[in-house]
């Protein structure tokens, strides 16, 4: 059987399956990544549990393998059973699994679109002609110092 990695494209459709009010979507969408194959799909399958709006239940009860394998990787990399996947988090585990670059590019893309919200939010709304762009320093990507810097 062949290795899919799902596109950014299929990302966005599946997250948005995700966030949706309809339960439905949300069974389909997470049957979806349950059928995934991990490895290949680990930065996505991170990211999706990171900014979905979707409960533990559900991820129990319709995603069941993969979320037994995000938690442990979570429980790995962190220490703790009881650990929130943080974005600082989430980078160590992309790392210490030698992701690849674009991979990890494609994860950085994802939190500098989550500080320029966190920042709109804040009130900062003349931040709207920025644009915030995170890279890893060349000499650093395989560095453990790397996740501390953000």
């Amino acid at each position: 059987m062949k290795k899919i990695k799902i596109t950014i494209k299929e990302f966005d459709s599946i997250l948005n399956m995700l966030d949706s009010n309809d339960k439905e979507n949300k069974v389909v969408g997470l049957n979806t990544l349950n059928n995934l194959d991990f490895k290949s799909n680990l930065t996505m399958l991170f990211l999706l549990k990171k900014k979905a709006n979707v409960s533990n239940e559900l991820w129990t009860n319709n995603a069941t393998k993969t979320y037994k394998k995000i938690n442990n990787l979570i429980k790995i990399s962190s220490g703790s059973a009881d650990q929130s996947l943080t974005y600082k988090l989430l980078l160590k585990i992309l790392i210490d699994n030698k992701q690849s670059e674009s991979d990890i590019q494609f994860f950085l893309d994802n939190f500098a679109k989550h500080l320029f919200e966190s920042i709109k939010n804040l009130g900062f709304d003349f931040i709207e002609d920025t644009e915030i762009t995170i890279k890893l320093k060349q000499n650093d990507k395989q560095s453990r110092i790397l996740s501390e810097s953000i």
